[in-house]
């Protein structure tokens, strides 16, 4: 099998996966904290361009209480190490 880096590939995420990722990018992004090196970042750039293409909830005004809930859904009963 030959890469093709120009290929797309597609994957499958819950809305709550989506938007804790949504949302821990921009924070990144915003506070220009986005780690790795620059081809890693522009990977994860184009991630949060993709997720900003499909997501309606950061535009809701109940986005807060969404971003909650999915981070609630999320997070297990106990800490992981």
């Amino acid at each position: 099998m030959t890469f093709d880096p120009e290929a797309s590939t597609t994957i499958e995420l819950t809305r709550a996966v989506a938007l804790v990722l949504f949302e821990w990018l921009h924070s990144n992004e915003d506070a220009g904290t986005t780690p790795g090196d620059t081809a890693e970042r522009v990977a994860l750039w184009n991630l949060s361009g993709a997720l900003e293409r499909v997501l309606v909830e950061p535009f809701n005004d109940d986005y807060d209480n969404l971003l909650k809930a999915a981070k609630t859904r999320l997070t297990p009963d106990q800490d992981l190490p």
